[in-house]
């Protein structure tokens, strides 16, 4: 089920020890149609998402068919700039819960154990430990983390975008 549109892979993870992450510039082939493991070169990414002058959306899909849409590009600039990439977009559930005020970050800098791409309520990342950049202090406040190389999962639910059991 889609919002509309054609969409186009970028990842996907499956959860697994030591997969590569969204920022990685290392392809990886698995099929994702059928939740493999899977990434495209940075390169790649970075052309999808300034076509046509930027990507006008972008979605996360979780395996029990819940969503999450980005009102714009997946990446703000290079997605292995090791720079903090940090924006405010509005993100919609699929159930069509909506906030206007999200924050969306990604970097490859200081993400040995994590958080090299994160979505907030709207809360800043607050940065307490050097190895995983983007993953706030108890995961408080994220619609979407990364944390100890094993997938991405949610702390903080919108609409039926529902926060993982596993939350850190």
């Amino acid at each position: 089920k889609t919002d509309g549109g054609g969409w186009t892979i970028i990842a996907t993870h499956t959860g697994a020890p030591a997969e590569q992450p969204i920022t990685s510039n290392t392809p990886v082939s698995g099929n994702p149609l059928l939740w493999k493991h899977y990434n495209l070169a940075a390169a790649e990414k970075e052309f999808l998402d300034d076509f046509r002058g930027g990507a006008i959306e972008a979605m996360i899909l979780k395996d029990n068919g819940e969503w999450l849409k980005l009102n714009g590009g997946f990446f703000a600039g290079s997605p292995t700039s090791p720079a903090d990439n940090e924006w405010i977009t509005t993100v919609t559930a699929r159930n069509g819960a909506t906030n206007t005020g999200a924050r969306v970050a990604h970097t490859t800098s200081n993400i040995t154990n994590g958080g090299d791409y994160g979505i907030t309520d709207g809360a800043p990342f607050d940065h307490h430990w050097p190895t995983y950049k983007l993953l706030n202090d108890g995961c408080v406040n994220q619609y979407l983390y990364s944390y100890g190389g094993t997938g991405y999962d949610v702390h903080t639910a919108l609409g039926d975008w529902t926060a993982s059991p596993n939350k850190c």
